[in-house]
């Protein structure tokens, strides 16, 4: 009985409805398996593009390859594209699995790659989904340039369709949180991993990596980013689409974000009688407002506002305090005359 390892994989820009799901995918290699009496030792799943092996499925498909390879004998997929769609590094990944002794094929392509003729036939195998997949892309970004966007989705939108049956982004329920996430990190007061919590705790599902991408998205406020190509240089253009928020706000959000924003505002809450002066602070070097805490030192404990950031600015509590006591001192009102 041989030892196999299946390989099933979809590209991130790939439907999950597609014939080509991971599902379909392993449930085609399992009947196949079944059918010749092979024993699956293990099934790699990928939800990468294919136009590198430098994937994180992959390098640990491969790591298991070379742990595992005296009780391997083949690996096995689908299709070539599959695999790769890259001709050059295919046949140079083919030979590392050689060294190992480990047969790669694939179930609706098989090669006996042993016959000259046969490597013809795997270059055109790999080669037209390349030239697919760059026609393709080369579709995308004249939509693109169109106002057009045709990738997934981003959260807060649906994939639709217009009155041409042409496809358009269609604010969807999701939009309501997108645009309150976007409203409370320009206020100053919230970071990311806040508004996350925020927003998780009235029904947003996401993540944190995922909410990080959102506040940098030209689509919630109408634009469309366009990547730099050969001579191009990359570019934003109006989207025909309905944005969420408006760019006024999109914009300030990137001004907090960068830190450029020197405006803070803090919200209205009981003051701390420990930390007064917490959240009427800011940072002089980054402008980022201070917030306060103590540390036990070998006798007592010291008190102290200081920056999140990496400046790493800090100061004694006990000397803000006179200070703001020597300013409160020194203001004088005039009686009117």
């Amino acid at each position: 009985m041989k030892n196999v390892i299946l390989h099933v994989r979809v590209s991130t820009d790939e439907q999950a409805g597609r014939v080509y799901s991971l599902r379909d995918q392993e449930q085609k290699l399992l009947t196949y398996c079944q059918n010749y009496n092979f024993n699956v030792l293990h099934i790699f799943k990928e939800d990468f593009s294919a136009k590198t092996f430098k994937r994180p499925e992959f390098r640990k498909l491969l790591e298991y390859c070379k742990k595992n390879k005296k009780d391997i004998h083949q690996m096995i997929f689908i299709k070539w594209d599959r695999f790769s769609r890259n001709t050059a590094e295919s046949y140079q990944m083919i030979g590392v699995f050689n060294q190992l002794a480990i047969q790669v094929n694939a179930i609706e392509q098989p090669l006996d790659l042993t016959v000259p003729e046969q490597g013809l036939m795997l270059a055109v195998y790999i080669s037209i989904p390349e030239v697919e997949n760059q026609r393709r892309s080369s579709g995308m970004r004249r939509a693109f340039k169109e106002g057009r966007y045709v990738g997934n989705a981003p959260k807060g939108y649906s994939n639709g369709m217009d009155s041409s049956k042409k496809p358009l982004l269609v604010p969807n329920g999701d939009a309501k949180f997108i645009q309150e996430g976007f409203e409370l990190i320009a206020t100053g007061i919230y970071n990311q991993k806040e508004v996350f919590n925020k927003l998780k705790a009235k029904g947003f599902k996401s993540s944190m990596t995922a909410i990080a991408s959102i506040f940098r998205n030209h689509l919630y406020y109408g634009g469309v980013f366009i990547k730099g190509y050969k001579e191009e240089e990359e570019t934003v253009v109006d989207g025909i689409h309905e944005p969420i928020i408006t760019k006024k706000l999109f914009l300030k959000v990137q001004d907090i974000l960068n830190n450029r924003c020197k405006k803070y505002h803090t919200a209205h809450k009981k003051i701390n009688e420990k930390f007064p002066l917490k959240g009427f602070l800011t940072c002089p070097a980054c402008s980022t407002p201070l917030t306060a805490s103590s540390s036990k030192g070998r006798s007592k404990h010291y008190t102290y506002y200081h920056c999140i950031r990496p400046c790493n600015e800090r100061y004694r509590l006990e000397d803000i305090n006179l200070w703001f006591a020597d300013f409160l001192q020194s203001i004088r009102i005039e009686k009117p005359f």
